[in-house]
């Protein structure tokens, strides 16, 4: 049974120590480290890449999805 949960925040300074605290007993399920990745997204655009060279996708985002799924 899944709980629902509503969103704590928490200021970053204290974020790493607690997440720190919490993983070393298995209470989080993911590194400190990770809170780069949380905090600080990344976004790649190619469409410069594939306008330069000429490449397009073969398939859309969408059936690409549905062939991972199984659909």
């Amino acid at each position: 049974m899944v709980k629902s949960c509503l969103p704590l925040s928490v200021p970053h300074p204290l974020a790493r120590p607690l997440l720190s605290t919490l993983f070393r007993y298995r209470l989080a399920s993911f590194p400190p480290e990770e809170l780069d990745h949380i905090q600080f997204l990344g976004m790649v655009d190619g469409s410069r890449w594939a306008q330069e060279t000429g490449w397009t996708s073969r398939h859309t985002m969408r059936e690409t999805i549905r062939a991972v799924l199984g659909e």
